[in-house]
């Protein structure tokens, strides 16, 4: 049975880096990259009702004379966009005042459709009237395929499915920490709670009344600085007061002590991976199902979240203190489950944003 489970869990976790790569390819290979490729972060087609997306990768760019004048072939026709801009226009400043469009030589319709961060802020363009047939525009949408996936996809689809990974990468680290408990589950367990408890301890001093401080002279980016390393050395002492307590059996009021810093990690844990998923959840009901969602104000949403992290927390403290081999597996397994899914998560949230597909 063990064995079965162990095997299980390889294929899992194998089947999960599979799609976690293909994932990540699919946003890198299509992201957008001003002023790398073009000054604008996307280009569409439209033709009545269809809509195909074009990467600015595609597109040759070169400025002169206050525009920037961008080309590329589609179906072996020059596909032109000329962009204007003002005598102020400087190095990351891609807002501009015209667009012209010619497609084949002739001019067709060309229409600012708002902004993104791509990595900068840039301009969203659309072509009207290229009369594309029908097998054209679906030879397009095949060709760019990975941009119009990720364009009907949307943000916030974009967002479930990187919630998915991070949820199943901490199914699968619980499940493996259980199964074979090791050294390596331990020094992660550690690292994770290191991770919690610095976002715990960031999060408190961050609140804290500093206008006293500040009339003392000390600079605001200074005061940021502080801040950051007092919660990276937080995070750096519990992950190593945890790997401390998890490799020997020392005194009960000094592993009680050493825990109740293990049990912030946690509480950092589980609370910032609650307070994300509840309300994806929410979401998610909300627009797939239409049903009503907002009933319970936020405010209360919030005490449930930090009360269920703190129960947590102190669960976690008690199974470390207990000292037992099931009560370091289970100790483990709520912080390597809850610490996957939390890193997991905000390794996607930061990819999104850098990239440019959520703002």
């Amino acid at each position: 049975m063990r064995i079965t489970g162990l095997f299980l869990s390889r294929f899992a976790i194998a089947l999960w880096m599979a799609l976690a790569i293909s994932f990540l390819m699919l946003l890198m290979s299509n992201a957008p990259s001003v002023p790398n490729n073009a000054p604008f972060a996307s280009l569409s087609i439209r033709e009545k009702s269809s809509i195909v997306h074009l990467p600015n990768r595609i597109f040759r760019c070169v400025s002169e004379n206050k525009q920037f004048e961008c080309q590329t072939e589609i179906h072996n026709r020059l596909l032109q966009v000329n962009l204007s801009h003002s005598n102020q226009h400087q190095f990351g400043d891609y807002q501009f005042s015209g667009c012209n469009a010619f497609y084949d030589g002739k001019s067709i319709d060309c229409e600012n459709r708002g902004s993104t961060y791509a990595p900068v802020i840039a301009q969203i363009y659309e072509v009207k009237n290229l009369d594309l047939t029908a097998s054209e525009l679906r030879s397009l949408q095949q060709q760019y395929w990975g941009i119009n996936l990720l364009s009907q996809l949307g943000e916030v689809r974009l967002f479930w499915i990187s919630s998915g990974l991070s949820v199943a990468a901490g199914l699968i680290a619980a499940s493996f920490t259980w199964q074979c408990p090791n050294k390596l589950t331990k020094i992660f367990s550690s690292l994770f709670c290191g991770f919690g408890a610095s976002q715990s301890v960031g999060g408190v001093v961050w609140h804290l009344p500093f206008d006293g401080v500040i009339a003392y002279g000390i600079a605001p980016s200074t005061l940021i600085l502080i801040v950051i390393a007092i919660s990276i050395i937080s995070g750096i002492v519990i992950a190593i007061t945890t790997l401390f307590l998890l490799a020997r059996r020392t005194d009960p009021m000094l592993t009680a002590l050493l825990g109740f810093g293990s049990g912030l990690g946690v509480f950092g844990l589980s609370r910032q991976v609650l307070s994300w998923k509840v309300r994806e959840i929410l979401d998610f009901i909300r627009l797939t199902f239409g049903l009503e969602t907002s009933t319970m104000s936020p405010s209360i949403l919030q005490a449930l979240i930090i009360a269920v992290a703190l129960a947590l927390a102190i669960a976690a403290a008690t199974l470390l203190w207990s000292r037992t081999n099931r009560s370091i597996k289970s100790f483990m397994l709520l912080s390597n489950g809850f610490g996957s899914v939390a890193v997991v998560s905000s390794f996607f949230v930061l990819l999104l944003l850098g990239l440019g597909y959520a703002d």
